[in-house]
């Protein structure tokens, strides 16, 4: 903890009632948390779109350079000066220039915005710091004087290389980049904001790739098959056999047919012998015998079962998983994955709404727990997620 810090707390008057001790706790935290996001990298020109001052409330510009004009521009650490916006205080760290500083107000003007500045340990000192912005509304710099008799520090914002914007893409969803035309597209998709906004003190910060926040959206369908009981077999009565009509006396109709063609024969000597002019046919008629052949044509006879297919049920289920990190005062982090089964989803517009802003609004129902929405741009593109005690923003906002 810092010198400032003790002596912030040391000039506490202890016989403080609860009220004022829990207003100093807070005033406390919130200083750590801007404080303590100063280590951890700079903050980038592309980072966020400042839409109104109010947008600036809770964040922290840690610039890459500083420049003093005709005295010096050196390239600075990353967290080695940063500048946190509260509601009613800047919170500043770095060299010579580190304190708490009350916020008289604050000013549009020609380049930006300018807040005007009051020293917290001494009211005759009064400064100001100037927030320059570009025409996409995004902050390139910002110049710090602490007391009207000393220099204009300029802090100047760093740029993302093409190498670095590449890089940043696989861990962030980009503005206009998500297109949600209905609410059950969102099944499948992952949205990776880039910013967070936390509800209880708000604080901005940016989310380190390494941190892996994410939502993603998931129907898991499971198929049921329940088995059925196997009917009995049944058995097809067999076809009856067509009838098969014997030969009628055939044996003795065969002798009898001998016995006539041995008496021809014998007459036919005879009449040889006797009369050599006669001539006797000795070709007989064929014999017709009318016989039916059974046929093996009918059916044969099998077992045969019926077959009955099995009840199936599918049942989908949907979900959204969540991936964040809790930070506390004490610089510890938690990993933290959630899972809610989702019961509804419900999509509105707010037709006034213009197309840059947040136009449609998602808004998804767990079967336990609170409610969070999804906002959308006028082209149903992800802006940004509200759950109860934070708010994530995608890459571009």
């Amino acid at each position: 903890m810092s010198r400032a810090l003790f002596g912030i707390i040391h000039k506490l008057n202890f016989n403080l009632d609860m009220k004022k001790f829990i207003i100093a706790l807070l005033f406390l935290g919130i200083y750590c948390s801007l404080h303590g996001q100063s280590v951890q990298s700079y903050s980038y020109v592309s980072d966020k779109k400042f839409n109104g001052p109010e947008d600036f409330l809770g964040y922290n510009f840690k610039p890459h350079r500083l420049e003093i004009k005709d005295e010096k521009e050196i390239q600075i650490d990353p967290g080695s000066y940063s500048f946190g916006v509260s509601t009613n205080n800047l919170y500043v760290d770095g060299p010579e220039i580190k304190g708490i500083y009350n916020i008289n107000n604050i000013n549009p003007t020609k380049f930006g915005y300018q807040l005007v500045l009051m020293n917290a340990r001494n009211p005759n000192l009064q400064g100001h710091l100037k927030i320059v912005m570009n025409s996409g509304n995004q902050v390139e710099a910002v110049i710090f004087k602490r007391t009207s008799k000393e220099r204009e520090m300029i802090f100047k914002l760093p740029k993302l290389t093409d190498e670095q914007r590449a890089k940043e893409a696989k861990f962030y969803t980009d503005r206009h980049e998500m297109i949600i035309e209905h609410p059950d597209s969102l099944y499948g998709r992952v949205i990776m904001p880039m910013l967070i906004t936390y509800t209880a003190d708000g604080i901005q910060e940016k989310i380190a790739p390494r941190d892996s926040v994410f939502l993603r959206f998931e129907q898991r369908i499971t198929i049921i098959e329940k088995p059925v009981k196997a009917a009995k077999p049944k058995k097809d009565k067999p076809a009856k056999p067509a009838k098969v009509e014997k030969p009628k006396k055939e044996k003795k109709k065969k002798e009898e047919a001998v016995e006539e063609e041995e008496a021809s024969e014998d007459e036919g000597d005879e009449d040889i012998d006797n009369n050599s002019d006669k001539v006797v046919d000795s070709e007989s008629e064929p014999e017709k015998i009318d016989t039916l052949i059974a046929t093996e044509d009918f059916e044969s006879i099998d077992d045969t079962v019926e077959i009955r297919k099995p009840k199936i049920k599918t049942i989908v289920n949907n979900f959204v998983v969540v991936h964040f990190k809790n930070k506390y005062q004490d610089g510890t982090e938690e990993d933290k994955k959630m899972e809610y089964k989702i019961a509804k989803l419900a999509m509105k517009e707010d037709a006034e709404a213009g197309m840059e802003e947040d136009r449609f609004q998602i808004t998804v129902t767990p079967n336990s727990g609170q409610s969070f929405f999804i906002y959308l741009a006028g082209d149903k593109s992800v802006n940004s997620i509200e759950f109860t005690d934070r708010s994530y923003f995608v890459r571009g906002n």
